[in-house]
């Protein structure tokens, strides 16, 4: 909490948070919890507009620059959403245009296969992560989410039959 309180951007505290959350949570707890998660939300989206309205204005040789920065957040935004109790649906939006404005970044790719997943869609989840492995086949946390998306998505392919026998 005091972490949060320093920066609302740091959505990994606000994720670890959610994810203690369990029987023990008392309501107060679990109040506190929400509320500094809807206002680092809040605090996300109003940046998003101001990018956006700064994008509109901008002038062109900035413009680069100001895409990064709006695909960064709407990234950091999506991941929190999707790490926490918020709206799935919303979370793989804004996963799926921060790729659009950047999609050449593994962990922008990482955060869409998360947000597919939670929305159910694990084949779309492995697919997605095999790019994000391919933008930086090295790191250890993109390749153990690809072989956990692999074996969930494996459970929904239909069996195939050996027509040998």
């Amino acid at each position: 909490l005091l972490s949060i309180a320093k920066s609302h951007e740091n959505v990994d505290a606000l994720i670890g948070l959610a994810r203690l959350a369990g029987p023990d949570e008392t309501p107060e707890q679990k109040r506190r919890r929400t509320t500094e998660q809807e206002e680092s939300i809040r605090i996300l989206r109003n940046r998003i507009e101001e990018i956006e309205r700064d994008l509109r204005i901008a002038n062109p040789m900035f413009q680069a620059m100001e895409q990064k920065r709006l695909a960064n957040l709407l990234n950091t935004l999506a991941w929190l959403m999707t790490n926490t109790d918020s709206d799935p649906r919303e979370a793989l939006l804004l996963s799926r245009r921060s790729c659009s404005l950047d999609p050449e970044q593994s962990a922008f790719q990482d955060t869409l296969a998360h947000c597919f997943e939670k929305n159910g869609k694990h084949l779309q989840a492995f697919r997605t992560q095999i790019k994000a492995v391919r933008l930086e086949p090295h790191q250890l946390s993109l390749q153990r989410a690809l072989i956990r998306f692999y074996e969930k998505a494996a459970k929904e392919l239909p069996k195939v039959t050996d027509p040998a026998g």
